[in-house]
């Protein structure tokens, strides 16, 4: 549906995130969101586990149903390798 505000969007699905000011509060929004229409969309985060440090990378952010998952997933990199002439 988000096509009909966004036509030239160029992803099929968003995002919505929650944070919420404690953990209290992000569990009971997880257990009133949790199988409604779009409650796949949802992520929720308490204020106290935002850090700069976790904000991307750290497995702060709770679907409705499940365990905590990073915002973006870290691509690991390869190290590049030498090749030796003979």
């Amino acid at each position: 549906m988000h096509r009909r505000h966004f036509p030239t969007a160029t992803v099929e699905t968003f995002t919505v995130l929650m944070i919420a000011p404690t953990e209290r509060r992000r569990d009971a929004l997880r257990k009133g969101i949790h199988g409604k229409p779009g409650s796949e969309l949802w992520k929720f985060v308490s204020q106290t586990d935002l850090a700069p440090e976790s904000f991307l990378y750290g497995s702060i952010f709770f679907p409705c149903q499940g365990d905590p998952r990073p915002l973006v997933k870290k691509v690991e990199q390869a190290t590049p390798t030498t090749t030796q002439s003979s």
